[in-house]
């Protein structure tokens, strides 16, 4: 953390925790270089595509290799026909069908308001990750349920 705060010294970027006109000077500051950056590498990238298909050779930069390419994604356009397909498949083996699943297939809002609230605190886990967020400093009324305090 300390060799963060060197570098953002070094690039002159200090500021005080109560200098709020600063700080968002500088995150505004932040957030319009990296939309700059995305948007330039972007027409970059659009750029040397079309070159390298205009030639039909691929640009070398020492190690790296450029060269134009498809990427395929593939969805799922029915989803309970798929899940009816492999089940009738496997006969009936719901093992092999969970093993189709990916990384949080069901929606946990769904989930939360269709199973008993013991069910859903079995099945789901909730992680609280710290971020830096933006918005309005707005005092509100908070309550808490202790059931679900660790």
């Amino acid at each position: 953390m300390s060799s963060d705060i060197a570098r953002l010294h070094a690039a002159g970027v200090s500021v005080a925790g109560d200098d709020t006109d600063a700080i968002h000077d500088i995150l505004t500051q932040f957030a319009g270089m990296k939309a700059a950056i995305r948007e330039a590498e972007a027409a970059f990238r659009a750029h040397l595509l079309e070159i390298i298909q205009e030639t039909g050779r691929d640009i070398v930069v020492g190690d790296v290799r450029y060269y134009a390419g498809t990427k395929r994604e593939t969805e799922c356009v029915d989803v309970k026909g798929a899940i009816e397909s492999a089940l009738t498949v496997t006969g009936g083996d719901l093992d092999v069908v969970v093993s189709m699943l990916c990384k949080d297939p069901i929606k946990p809002g769904a989930a939360r308001g269709l199973l008993p609230a013991a069910d859903f605190a079995l099945l789901f886990k909730v992680v609280e990750k710290p971020e830096l967020r933006e918005g309005k400093a707005v005092k509100q009324l908070m309550s808490m349920d202790t059931r679900f305090v660790k």
